[in-house]
């Protein structure tokens, strides 16, 4: 086969036909769960670009098949493996699972048609290239002065659509894998790697005479068979489908065109976007838009034309007496439609547009499998689509950049406003998660299980919150997630500590597989362990500290006059550098002599110091903790803490036994020490686990305390990660809003408003339907950048899944895992 284009110079494309085109890269906007005044935004914005594009131009949507090695490569980067040999065996083991599995992302491409620049001479040019290439003469190089002045034709281009689009030149490399992989469909598809850009030529001021560059035709080795063989198996009696032979296999395509849309449809949710529900299908499809932008005059010539024609019609029903048939109607309401926006935006050109995709396949039961599929989805919506008999070669080709449109494809051409075609939703994705860091889940929102990956550390690192929030109903997989994180954490070389309040220690359970040193520190009335808050902390936060515990302890507020006792006493005591939280009480005493609320306090503080957990702060024989290790827990079982519906009634309750207060007042000493930890030595990633999170949101004490620490996380390179079963335990949108990271599990329906409300995306009733029959494993993330997809977290590896997994069932469980097809599957 012959390819369309006689050379490839930096992103310009030099076709056979005399025709010089630019490719640019579009980077999507991460749309499915955008609130709706923000997805308005981004089809003004691609409305705006339509209206602004060249005469003729080509819309690209490719599924890429993705490289395991340039997945592994994200997950190394910026990792020192000699000092993290956990994560070098943990990397090593992803490659291991990832070869031969098929994962895909969508790619978005732009290729325009720059102005025809002395057409006779280009004409001649064409011709002469046609009869050299008859003769075998090789292709005549691209003059260097006649690069240059393309791309001054192309930086007018980038100028008109820069202001709506996110442009990206595209390097001739990728343009050339773009073509092989095109030959390719169904049986090897190379990857899009450094072997396509090793050597290349770069354009510029300092070329001169003749520009050269790899030879393209061997891109398109292979024998093409419109409607395949007699001996392909399994052949079908219409063949419609495309064979192709080359050095890599067999490989069987199938080409349809859109051939009949619905009169009318909405944007957002309202029939449109059928550019991203190709991404929902579960098998790669690549979509093409060939439009050609016609005058508004030029426009409203043919509209009046057409008005004129369905008008003639009428005459012709006037004896019917069942009345006018009801697509004439329908026609007549579309062109006055049309004809009253063309009216009103003059600057507005018309679109001739032919829609195309490809699908392909290794066996032709397969592919006729897809293409039923495909077809099925789109007749649901009311969209039509053909598959031409004879036209699957020339459908192919039309798919190649800077290819001429062949008659088949302008048989099947619509005519659309930029609104509608915008309306399609042509550069948006499903794109969420780090550009770096572990491989986490996979994205359900495309198809061909798109990696998502997260770098615990990321955030930090771009002067951004590392901070996350996760919410989810029992069983949900929220626990699961954070152990894959942590473990994550600890591999990369980093520090966590985590505060374990279950009976049975699943985050001390998990201490046993976990890379690093550890240390469990048990929170127990006979464990040799002090707290006092007037010996752990120093300066300023010593007082803070101190404060906020003694309140916790008397259930005053702090503003009342106990409170005020509280703060005066801790003041005084702090003068002394090695006062104790006895010498409060002391002070508490004296004070009382004179002041009834300073007595009250001091008698609420000596009923509470007798308790039996009351000797991991009020013994000052105790000696103070050192902590060394990489992986801290602070297991707590013995904290006999409020119930939730309790502390959300009132923080002073005056029914909590005074077990369960000090219990609370405990909880926020150790959330302080953990603070303090995690922010001790800012050259290395610390992060704070802080699951059952209500337990401290739902006091003053404990909610301000989070909200400092998440607030103070990024500039000591630290973060909080908070866990709980429902999102307005996380605290309010004050402190949702300095997460980096949320994710949401399954929900009850009673708690779906207050989920989406975490995630920012209000009012999304897709999103709540995902989250209310969502299986464990699966969440809606919403990471650093704002972007919201949905995901199914991936199982860690049997030795981490069997230390991880909560399920008190015997045998392993899929649920737990979030093993699901695609990615997850391999594990």
């Amino acid at each position: 086969m012959r390819l369309p284009v006689r050379a490839v110079t930096g992103h310009l494309l030099w076709g056979r036909d005399a025709s010089v085109w630019a490719a640019y890269r579009i980077e999507p906007v991460t749309f499915p769960h955008l609130p709706v005044a923000e997805k308005l935004r981004v089809h003004a914005r691609l409305r705006a670009a339509l209206a602004q594009m060249p005469g003729e131009s080509m819309l690209l949507g490719v599924a890429r098949l993705l490289d395991p090695g340039e997945i592994v490569e994200a997950m190394v980067a910026g990792v020192d493996l000699d000092a993290c040999p956990a994560w070098r065996a943990g990397a090593t083991d992803t490659l291991d699972q990832l070869i031969g599995a098929e994962t895909r992302e969508r790619r978005h491409y732009l290729v325009t048609r720059l102005p025809d620049r002395r057409a006779g001479r280009s004409s001649w040019a064409a011709a002469t290239l046609g009869v050299g290439e008859r003769f075998g003469l090789p292709p005549v190089p691209v003059n260097a002065g006649a690069v240059q002045a393309r791309l001054r034709d192309a930086a007018l281009v980038e100028a008109r659509l820069g202001r709506f689009l996110a442009l990206e030149r595209v390097p001739a490399g990728e343009l050339r894998w773009l073509y092989a992989r095109a030959a390719r469909r169904g049986t090897a598809e190379p990857y899009l790697d450094d072997a396509w850009t090793d050597g290349e030529r770069r354009v510029g001021d300092g070329d001169a005479g003749r520009v050269t560059g790899p030879s393209l035709q061997p891109l398109a080795d292979g024998v093409f068979y419109e409607g395949g063989t007699r001996e392909d198996p399994a052949r079908p009696s219409h063949r419609r489908y495309l064979r192709v032979d080359t050095v890599t296999g067999t490989g069987y395509q199938a080409h349809l065109a859109v051939a009949d849309m619905p009169r009318e449809f909405f944007f957002p949710d309202g029939g449109g976007e059928w550019f991203r529900q190709l991404d929902t299908i579960g098998y790669a499809v690549d979509w093409c838009a060939r439009l050609t932008a016609v005058p508004n005059e030029d426009a409203q010539v043919r509209a009046r034309r057409q008005a004129r024609q369905l008008a003639s019609q009428f005459e012709e029903h006037e004896a019917e007496t069942a009345g006018l048939p009801h697509d004439l109607v329908d026609a007549v309401a579309g062109v006055d439609e049309e004809r009253g926006e063309l009216a009103a935006n003059r600057s507005e050109p018309e679109l001739r547009v032919s829609l195309l995709l490809a699908t392909w396949a290794s066996d032709l039961d397969g592919l006729e499998a897809r293409c039923e599929q495909l077809q099925a989805q789109f007749t649901a919506a009311e969209y039509g689509l053909a598959r031409p008999t004879g036209g699957q070669l020339a459908l192919f080709t039309a798919m190649l950049p800077a290819s001429p449109t062949p008659a088949v494809a302008r048989d099947y051409a619509q005519f659309l406003l930029p609104r509608d075609l915008a309306a399609g939703a042509p550069f948006v994705g499903h794109e969420v998660g780090d550009p770096q860091g572990m491989l986490l889940a996979e994205n359900l929102g495309g198809s061909g299980g798109r990696p998502v990956l997260l770098d615990p550390a990321w955030g930090p690192s771009r002067s951004r919150s590392g901070s996350v929030g996760v919410a989810g109903n029992l069983g949900s997989g929220k626990s699961y997630l954070i152990k894959r994180v942590l473990h994550a954490t600890l591999a990369r070389g980093g520090r966590v500590v985590a505060l374990d309040r279950t009976e049975r220690g699943e985050y001390v359970a998990a201490a046993e597989v976990l890379p690093g040193r550890t240390q469990i520190v048990r929170l127990a009335a006979d464990a040799p362990v002090c707290l006092d808050p007037m010996r752990v902390f120093a300066g300023d936060e010593r007082a803070v500290v101190a404060t906020g515990f003694l309140t916790l302890l008397a259930q005053v507020a702090p503003t009342d006059l106990e409170g005020v006792a509280i703060a005066e006493a801790v003041e005084s005591a702090c003068a002394h550098q090695d006062a104790t939280i006895g010498a409060v009480v002391a002070e508490l005493e004296r004070l009382g002599q004179e002041d009834g609320a300073a007595r009250t306090v001091f008698r609420k503080v000596r009923a509470m110091a007798r308790s039996r957990l009351a000797g991991l702060v009020f013994d000052a024989d105790r000696e103070l903790l050192a902590i060394d290790a990489d992986y801290l827990v602070f297991h707590t079982p013995g904290l006999a803490l409020p119930r939730r519906e309790d502390l959300a009634a009132s923080h002073l309750s005056p029914q909590l036994l005074p077990e369960q207060v000090l219990s609370q007042a405990l909880l926020y000493l150790v959330a302080a020490i953990t603070r303090q930890v995690t922010f001790s030595d800012w050259s290395r990633f610390a992060a704070a686990c802080l699951d059952e999170a209500w337990a401290l949101t739902a006091s003053l004490q404990g909610r301000q305390l989070v909200l400092d620490f998440v607030r103070d996380g990024r500039k000591h390179n630290a973060a909080v990660w908070l866990l709980s079963q429902h999102a307005d335990d996380l605290g309010d949108d004050q402190l949702a809003h300095l997460l980096g990271s949320r994710f949401v599990f399954r929900q009850d329906p009673g708690a779906v408003p207050a989920a989406l409300r975490f995630l920012g995306i209000d009012g999304d009733s897709a999103a709540g339907e995902l989250l209310t029959h969502a299986q464990s494993g699966q969440a809606l993330f919403r990471d650093g950048d704002g972007r919201v997809g949905f995901i199914q977290v991936l199982p860690a590896d049997p030795d981490l899944h069997a230390a991880f997994d909560t399920n008190p069932s015997a045998g392993p469980r899929v649920e737990a895992s979030g093993e699901a097809p695609g990615l997850a599957a391999l594990a």
